[in-house]
């Protein structure tokens, strides 16, 4: 069964690879919202989180634009990880890991992607206020500040071209207009994941949105 089960879900997801790639031919327009769902078997227990110098000091990769990873004290300490070309869908499927969304940084704000059972499901622990370091690969930091949560019901959940729906507002939005109110703000930090609901493992979409902190890129290195 569990074989059965992988399978269906390989298959599923390349179903909608296809179904992006022919959506971005046919809907020049449109703009998506990756999907970061899909239930996987459980993983492993979360190791201790290390320090944030011990963090940066195992990232430093000596490129000052390379981003490579996220710090939220007492909560997570992500590796990033880049997009293909071309695929602004993909998010990865390795543990602890997030993903950097290619088209936000197009926009002029950072987006990190993360399915909801893997890093993702941290994301949701998020609180306004919280702080939030992105470190790059010449042991720099930027710090940000969480000041707004927004969680959306998508009307067709598997779909990156849904219309999505405001928990808060009832207010529906397409997958541009959502785009264009998140990772559209420039300058801003976006994580982003699925939310399970109703047995729906991508029933809805959560960002998390930080504003930098002036002055406040660091050298630790």
């Amino acid at each position: 069964m569990i074989k059965q089960k992988f399978v269906f879900r390989t298959l599923l997801g390349l179903v909608i690879s296809f179904a992006i790639v022919l959506g971005m031919s046919q809907n020049a327009a449109a703009v998506l919202i990756p999907v970061t769902g899909y239930e996987l078997p459980a993983m492993k227990e979360e190791a201790a989180i290390p320090s944030l110098q011990d963090f940066m000091g195992a990232l430093t990769t000596g490129d000052a634009g390379e981003l490579v990873g996220v710090y939220v004290d007492e909560a997570f300490a992500y590796p990033v990880v880049q997009q293909p070309a071309g695929s602004p869908a993909f998010v990865s499927t390795t543990e602890d890991v997030v993903t950097q969304f290619s088209m936000a940084e197009q926009y002029g704000s950072t987006g990190l992607l993360a399915h909801n059972y893997l890093a993702g499901a941290n994301f949701g622990q998020l609180k306004e206020s919280q702080a939030v370091e992105l470190v790059f690969g010449d042991g720099s930091i930027q710090n940000y500040r969480i000041t707004e949560i927004r969680i959306f019901q998508a009307t067709s959940p598997y779909s990156p071209y849904s219309d999505f729906k405001d928990v808060d507002s009832q207010e529906v939005l397409s997958s541009t207009d959502l785009f264009m109110q998140t990772y559209a703000l420039e300058g801003a930090l976006i994580f982003q994941t699925c939310l399970e609901k109703d047995g729906i493992d991508s029933w809805g979409r959560i960002f998390v949105i930080a504003e930098p902190v002036e002055n406040s890129i660091l050298d630790l290195s």
